[in-house]
């Protein structure tokens, strides 16, 4: 129910080339520019959203967008095609669901890129110290037969509330590993989880 609502959401993201003039690398929090340098806990809990829903209640943290302009000219010649450079993007966030009945919290983490195209391409994730999480991957139906589009599935990875809670001062750094058996970094934020859990508490206080 979770992964279908959120996956939808963000349905929108696209691959798009670059002009020669764009900025190499820009990070966006909530749809604004920011430096992630000088993110703060209390910038992220403002921009937590709370949503209750019968007996459970959904928060979700402001999405992190990050885009980088990406050469693949030298990659291009190597096959005979012209390639020039394009726009990477990686799209993601916080967010969990509360059962009030249980007080049951279960938090997860969403995360797209446009570089990562195709079914089921995702083989597993893992904490720095090696520990699997479960995730799932989403997808927003193509209407055309066959798919005209590029798939571009959402992975949705599951992690308790004590183990987020570990990684508050690291920012839980993950590994993402593809079936090709490429991987994926994604750098841990301290605020961005800090900010996040301090919205969570703030309301169940």
């Amino acid at each position: 129910m979770v992964c279908t609502r959120y996956s939808l959401l963000l349905c929108t993201l696209i691959v798009a080339a670059c002009s020669a003039g764009a900025p190499q690398s820009q990070t966006y929090l909530g749809g604004q520019a920011v430096n992630l340098l000088e993110l703060t806990p209390e910038e992220v809990a403002r921009g937590v959203q709370v949503t209750p829903r019968g007996d459970e209640v959904y928060f979700q943290a402001p999405p992190i967008q990050t885009t980088k302009i990406i050469d693949l000219r030298s990659a291009g010649k190597e096959i005979g095609i012209s390639l020039g450079k394009v726009e990477r993007v990686r799209y993601g966030f916080l967010f969990g669901v509360l059962d009030r009945p249980t007080g049951a919290l279960q938090h997860h983490v969403l995360f797209q890129s446009n570089f990562v195209i195709g079914n089921d391409r995702y083989a597993s994730v893992n904490l720095p110290d090696g520990r699997a999480l479960q995730f799932t991957v989403s997808r927003v139906p193509d209407p055309c037969v066959p798919n005209c589009l590029p798939v571009i599935e959402a992975l949705i990875v599951t992690v308790p509330d004590d183990v987020l809670r570990a990684n508050q001062t690291s920012g839980l750094p993950l590994t993402i590993t593809l079936t090709n058996g490429e991987t994926i970094s994604v750098a841990g934020i301290p605020p961005y989880v800090q900010g996040y859990l301090r919205a969570v508490d703030q309301y169940r206080a």
